[in-house]
């Protein structure tokens, strides 16, 4: 999996609640589809559970910038700080984290497939 690929998935991951509080808020017409929804939301659900036990695999600094700068999108120069490392020496870690957090990822079916949606056409 690539690490642009995780980047976006790990942004994405943000969405995950909104879009299954937004599949249950159907009007009565949507709800013969509501099967369509119900699976959705299971894939989304054991994705989100996959993506989170990958974090708590990583050691602790790479799971601290992923969940800090791509889940929450806090600035690189306050995890830096706050880790006591130079913002480049963080951006660097930041993208093993990203590496690391790929080759897990690839590993769980639910997780990869969240991600692949993703992942740019292969060149």
């Amino acid at each position: 999996m690539t690490r642009a690929a995780v980047e976006e998935g790990l942004q994405g991951y943000r969405n995950i609640d909104k879009e299954i509080r937004l599949n249950t808020e159907m009007s009565q017409e949507d709800r013969e589809r509501a099967g369509l929804y119900e699976e959705r939301d299971r894939e989304l659900r054991a994705a989100k559970g996959q993506i989170l036990d990958c974090l708590n695999e990583l050691p602790y600094l790479q799971r601290d910038i992923i969940w800090r700068h791509y889940i929450k999108g806090e600035f690189w120069i306050r995890i830096a700080q706050d880790h006591h490392y130079s913002e480049r020496q963080i951006r660097s870690h930041g993208a093993a984290a990203l590496d690391a957090m790929g080759e897990l990822l690839e590993k769980r079916q639910e997780a990869a497939g969240f991600f692949r949606r993703f992942e740019g056409p292969t060149p």
